[in-house]
């Protein structure tokens, strides 16, 4: 199994769950999203090999989180989802949840 770390500032969390990780050997990558532009189709979609079996989405920026998830979701499995994220972007929608 390898996971993959998506992110947009490279923080301390993301460090210590990428560390906590492999202590217990899981193979983890680290994947800065900026560096890694949306693209949908060809080669060079995001389901290719940028990206191990599961996903972490921990980007800061929401929007940029929601849609990695989405385009994500299609081929791997994502923690912190696209149906978790926008859910939680609304305070009511959460609290009815």
């Amino acid at each position: 199994m390898e996971l993959s770390i998506l992110y947009d500032r490279l923080r301390w969390e993301e460090k210590a769950l990428a560390d906590e990780a492999k202590k217990i050997g899981v193979k983890v990558g680290l994947v800065d999203a900026k560096k890694h532009p949306l693209t949908l189709v060809g080669e060079d979609s995001l389901t290719n090999s940028t990206f191990g079996d599961i996903v972490l989405e921990r980007c800061m920026s929401h929007i940029r989180g929601l849609y990695y998830a989405a385009v994500l979701e299609r081929e791997k499995v994502v923690i912190n989802s696209y149906n978790v994220l926008s859910l939680t972007t609304n305070k009511l929608l959460t609290t009815l949840a």
